[in-house]
């Protein structure tokens, strides 16, 4: 078939001209392809247009195709979606690997060409491609007429698909971001944390779904407001707008438990972490705020639960101290009398002395009783308080052991023995352990709380994680929202001190 003439400079401009409106009316890189085949084929009077785009492999595949009609076109477009041509393959792999328009007269005698025998069948004699700037792909025609390369033609189209693929990675770029922005929003809107973002005066400008949820507004509802007023307590307002005009709150970058506001007007606990957002310009904020309540109550339910344990552990102890004293003691006493009694009536001396040896172990046996009711709950612990059982308690120690307060003031019942039991043990261990020639045990009581401390002169190095005495110690007082710390330099001696809320 002879070439028809070489298109003119206006019939060149009216393709320009339809290429621009064909980008300019897509919608995006998809619907763009089959609009810029159309106005490129129908403008030049070719037969067959296609985009071919690189994939994850390198390869290039074929995504759009326009062609002027007819079967054999419409069976040369089907199988041209069928290859996958390696870089320098065919004429679109040619075009790619090079980055310049190619040009084939002949496509059927041409030897890179693996499509020939496809192009044959439909009827096509010539074809030209060129790149595609900016995406490694490239976008060929097919015509049924033998044409010779035209360089006016070439220069033309290569300007074109500098612009096409200018375009096609705009709007790539384009559709990368808003998927990102789509990907971000629906992980931010399916966290658990409310996410909330302010400006350098505190206005909200962002928030995710959780919002609701935890605060009881809609996102649109508080976009724009202020979040002191619509989010925090009025008693917190004022600290948080000055942190703000500071520009460095004592809130940023670290994980805080604070008090919210909900739009019921309620207060609630939340844990809150602040950060700075880097961006250009005044700085902006971003809150992530966890509501806590459930969790405050588990942990309350949880100290209430180990304060009853202990309670009961301590009304036992009382109990058994009472039953041994009211009961046993009382019934090895009366024996004792009955022993003297029988021993003075006895005539017999080797009877009376082995009677009074008699008398001398029951007398061993109640003091190991009273030593054994004493340390299972002491009754001057119950009767005359704190100071009144330390005092025996330092004063039947098999070392020096000083004893200083500054209160007689009784605590709860519960905190008495917590802080008695701690300087019990803590003396224990110094006979058994330290090696200590001297210990001094100080009671002070401040501010409703009940501070113990014991101090020794021993070798030091003591670990609380040894054994389950102190461990023991250690979960009483925490039950008691207490704190024990132990302080042990090898050779300096050791330190245990008790901190116990006293509130009754």
């Amino acid at each position: 078939m002879l070439a028809p003439p070489p298109p003119s400079a206006s019939r060149l401009l009216r393709v320009e001209h339809a290429v621009a409106e064909a980008l300019l009316d897509a919608d995006g890189a998809d619907d763009a392809f089959p609009r810029l085949l159309a106005a490129v084929g129908e403008g030049l009077g070719w037969h067959y247009g296609g985009v071919w785009l690189p994939v994850a492999s390198g390869a290039l595949h074929c995504v759009a195709t326009w062609c002027a009609g007819g079967p054999p076109l419409e069976r040369f477009a089907a199988a041209s979606k069928t290859y996958a041509l390696a870089p320098g393959d065919g004429l679109p792999g040619r075009v790619q690997a090079r980055q310049r328009p190619a040009w084939i007269a002949n496509v059927s005698a041409d030897p890179n060409f693996p499509r020939a025998q496809d192009a044959l069948e439909a009827g096509l004699h010539s074809a030209f491609a060129i790149p595609l700037a900016g995406t490694g792909g490239a976008m060929e025609f097919l015509t049924v007429q033998t044409r010779e390369p035209d360089g006016d033609l070439v220069a033309t189209l290569a300007s074109l698909g500098r612009l096409a693929g200018q375009f096609v990675a705009h709007r790539r770029a384009e559709a990368a971001v808003h998927e990102s922005e789509a990907r971000k929003r629906a992980m931010l809107d399916a966290a658990l944390d409310a996410v909330i973002t302010i400006d350098a005066g505190g206005r909200i400008v962002e928030v995710n779904a959780t919002v609701e949820d935890i605060f009881g507004h809609t996102p649109e509802s508080l976009i724009g407001r202020e979040m002191a007023s619509a989010l925090v307590p009025p008693s917190l307002r004022e600290a948080h707008r000055q942190g703000l005009a500071n520009g460095t709150g004592k809130l940023i970058n670290r994980r805080v438990e604070i008090t919210a506001l909900h739009a019921e007007g309620r207060e609630f606990p939340v844990e809150l972490t602040i950060t700075r957002i880097d961006v250009p310009g005044p700085p902006m904020y971003t809150g992530y705020v966890r509501d806590i309540t459930d969790r405050l109550q588990r942990e309350q339910e949880l100290k209430d639960s180990r304060a009853r344990i202990v309670a009961a552990a301590d009304e036992a102890r009382r109990r058994l101290e009472r039953d041994l004293h009211d009961g046993a003691q009382n019934r090895l006493l009366a024996v004792a009398l009955d022993l003297k009694v029988m021993q003075g009536a006895l005539d017999d001396p080797k009877q009376a002395e082995r009677l009074g040896h008699v008398r001398e172990e029951l007398r061993l046996a109640t003091d190991e009783l009273r030593e054994l009711a004493r340390g299972i709950h002491p009754a001057a612990l119950t009767e005359l308080g704190l100071v009144a059982a330390l005092r025996t308690l330092t004063r039947r120690a098999p070392l020096t052991v000083g004893f200083t307060y500054d209160s007689e003031a009784r605590c709860p019942m519960p905190v008495e023995a917590a802080a008695y039991f701690l300087v019990a043990e803590a003396l224990t261990n110094v006979v058994r352990y330290a090696g200590a020639t001297r210990a001094d045990v100080t009671t002070s009581l401040e501010d409703n709380t009940l501070t113990v401390t014991i101090q020794d002169d021993g070798r030091g190095g003591a670990d609380p994680r040894s054994g389950s005495g102190l461990r023991g110690m250690q979960d009483r007082l925490a039950a008691l929202d207490g704190t024990l710390e132990i302080v042990s330099p090898a050779g300096a001696g050791t330190l245990v001190k008790g901190v116990i809320p006293c509130a009754s």
